[in-house]
C-alpha cells in the first residue's frame, strides 16, 4: 500500500468511523470549565462560535466526534460542555446530522455547506411497486428525456437516492437493513429499460476487514465480516466470476487520473481518522495503534456471458494498522467497497442502445446523506450494545471460573470487604447492628425494633413477631470507621 504521509484530508459523506472506534463511546469524560451541564434544553447564542468544538478545547477533534456521538446515545456520563457549538447546521437541535456534519469540519478544516434537512420519516411501509413518471414527457424531436425522482427507503422511511430516470424506464429500491458490517443498512436501486433487455443495478457501500489474526466469515462478537482485501479489478472480477465461470474480460476502461486521486485521498483521510480515533481513547490503557499506509482503488470493466454484455464499476478505499498483544503483531486491512454500479444486457445490440441512457443513471445518482446518516446510527447502537454484551458475557465467564481456580481469600480481601461493609453503614446511616449465633454481625436499620435468628434464617421487626424456634440476638455497638 502506498504511504499515508502528507494527506490532504477530503470531503467525507460515505465511510464513518469504524465500529471499533465507535464502541468506545462511553468512556468518561473530564468536565472542563463548565458552569451547568446541558440538558438538551434551548441553545443559547454565544459569541466567537467554533462549530462542532462541543468540548470548548478551542478546536474540533475526534475527541468532539466522540462527545457528541455519546451524548445523541444518551450516555449519562457524557456531558457537552459546549452546547452553542453543537447544533452545526443551525436549526435548533443537535442531532445525528450535526454529528454528520462535525466529522466533516474535522475532516476539511472547515464548516462545509449546510444541506436542507429532510422531513421527518413516515411509518415505514412495504416496498412500493417499480416507479414510472407520473406526467407525460414534453414532445422531443431529438435528444432524450430523464425524469428527476427521489426514492425513499421502505424501512426508515426517508429519501435514500436521487437521481435521474430516462424515458420509458422503471425504478424500484430495496433494502437490507441484517447487514454485519459498519453499514448496517444497505440500498439496491434497480432500472429497467422499457423492453427489458437492459437492467441497471447500483447498491450502497459495504466494509469488510482481513486480518492475521481472524478467519474469513462473520463475526458476531465484534459486528465485522471478514474477508480477503481486494482491489477494485478484483472485487469487480470476482463478483462477475461468482455469477458465472464463464464470464470473458474484453474491456478495460480508463479511469482518469483526478478520480482516481479523489478514492486515493479519501482511503487516506480515513486512516487518519481512524488512527487518530482509535489512540486518543486507547493511550490510557497502553493501546497504541500504527499507520500502514492507505490505497483508492477504481474499476470499469466489461464482459461478456455467453451472448449477454455487461459492465461494472466500483470504488474501493482501503487502508492497513497494526498493533502489538504481548508477543504478537496483528495487522488489520479495514476496506470499503463504495457504490458499485452494474449494466446487464440480453446481448450486444441492446447493450450498444441502452449505453447512453446506463451512462446517464451512473453519472446523476447518488445516496443521499440521511441515509447514511441512518446507518451511522444503527451502527453505532449495534456497537455499543455489542459491546455490553461482550462485557456482561466476560465477567460472567470469569465467575463462573473462580470456584475452580484455587485462589485463596488474602488479607487484602478482607480489608476490601470491611470497607464494602462501613460504605454500606455510611448509606444506611441510622443503623443497628446485631451479633449472630456464629459470632459474625448483621445490620439493619434502627427502626426495626429487633432481630432473631434460627440457624441461616433471619428475623427483622417487632418483638411480639418473633417466630417459634427463633433466638433475638444482642444488639452491638456498629463498627467504627
Amino acid at each position: 500500500m502506498k504511504n499515508a504521509n502528507a494527506i490532504h484530508k477530503r470531503h467525507r459523506f460515505l465511510y464513518s468511523l469504524t465500529a471499533a472506534v465507535l464502541s468506545l463511546t462511553m468512556l468518561p469524560l473530564q468536565n472542563a470549565a463548565a458552569e451547568d451541564d446541558w440538558d438538551g434544553d434551548d441553545l443559547q447564542i454565544i459569541d466567537d462560535l467554533i462549530p462542532g468544538d462541543v468540548n470548548d478545547d478551542g478546536e474540533v477533534s475526534v475527541i468532539d466526534v466522540i462527545v457528541m456521538q455519546g451524548y445523541l446515545h444518551g450516555h449519562d456520563n457524557i456531558t457537552i460542555l459546549a452546547p452553542w457549538n453543537a447544533d452545526v447546521n443551525d436549526d435548533g437541535d443537535v442531532d445525528i446530522f450535526d454529528l454528520g456534519l462535525t466529522k466533516r469540519i474535522l475532516l476539511e478544516g472547515s464548516l462545509p455547506p449546510i444541506p436542507e434537512q429532510p422531513t421527518e420519516p413516515d411509518t415505514p411501509t412495504e416496498p412500493d411497486p417499480p416507479e414510472t413518471p407520473t406526467d407525460a414527457p414534453p414532445a422531443v424531436t431529438d435528444g432524450k428525456i430523464y425524469q428527476k425522482i427521489a426514492l425513499t427507503d421502505p424501512t426508515i422511511g426517508v429519501v435514500a437516492y436521487e437521481g435521474i430516470l430516462p424515458e420509458g424506464w422503471t425504478v424500484q429500491i430495496a433494502s437490507n437493513w441484517n447487514n454485519v458490517s459498519v453499514y448496517p443498512g444497505q440500498e439496491f436501486v434497480q432500472f429497467v429499460s422499457p423492453d427489458g433487455k437492459a437492467v441497471v443495478q447500483i447498491s450502497s457501500a459495504q466494509a469488510y476487514k482481513q486480518s492475521n489474526m481472524h478467519n474469513t466469515g462473520v463475526d458476531y462478537s465484534d459486528y465485522t465480516t471478514y474477508v480477503p482485501y481486494m482491489n477494485a479489478e478484483s472485487y469487480i472480477d470476482y463478483s462477475v466470476q461468482t455469477m458465472t465461470q464463464s464470464a470473458e474480460l474484453v474491456k478495460k476502461i480508463e479511469i482518469p487520473a483526478e478520480e482516481q486521486e479523489i478514492v486515493e485521498q479519501y482511503a487516506a483521510a480515513e486512516l487518519d481518522i481512524f488512527i487518530q480515533g482509535v489512540n486518543s481513547l486507547g493511550a490510557q490503557y497502553g493501546y497504541t495503534t500504527y499507520p500502514v499506509g492507505s490505497e483508492g482503488t477504481m474499476a470499469r470493466q466489461q464482459y461478456k456471458i455467453g451472448d449477454s454484455y455487461g459492465e461494472y464499476s466500483c470504488a474501493v478505499a482501503a487502508f492497513e494498522t497494526y498493533y502489538q498483544v504481548v508477543i504478537s503483531t496483528v495487522q488489520d486491512v479495514n476496506w470499503c467497497v463504495l457504490n458499485t454500479v452494474s449494466f446487464e444486457a440480453s446481448d450486444k445490440a441492446a447493450f450498444d442502445q441502452y449505453y447512453s441512457d446506463y451512462e446517464m443513471i451512473a453519472a446523476n445518482g447518488y445516496f443521499t446523506a440521511a441515509f447514511y446518516s441512518a446507518n451511522s446510527y444503527v451502527a453505532n447502537r449495534i456497537a455499543n450494545m455489542i459491546l455490553e454484551a461482550r462485557k456482561d458475557a466476560n465477567i460472567e465467564a470469569t465467575a463462573r471460573e473462580y470456584s475452580s481456580s484455587g485462589t485463596p481469600v488474602s488479607s487484602d480481601d478482607t480489608s476490601t470487604q470491611e470497607r464494602v461493609f462501613q460504605a454500606w453503614d455510611d448509606y444506611i446511616k441510622d443503623e443497628d447492628r446485631y451479633t449472630t449465633t456464629d459470632g459474625n454481625q448483621v445490620t439493619t436499620s434502627m427502626f426495626n425494633e429487633t432481630v432473631a435468628q434460627d440457624g441461616d434464617w433471619f428475623y427483622v421487626g417487632s418483638r411480639t413477631g418473633i417466630p417459634d424456634g427463633f433466638t433475638e440476638l444482642q444488639k452491638v455497638t456498629p463498627m467504627s470507621p
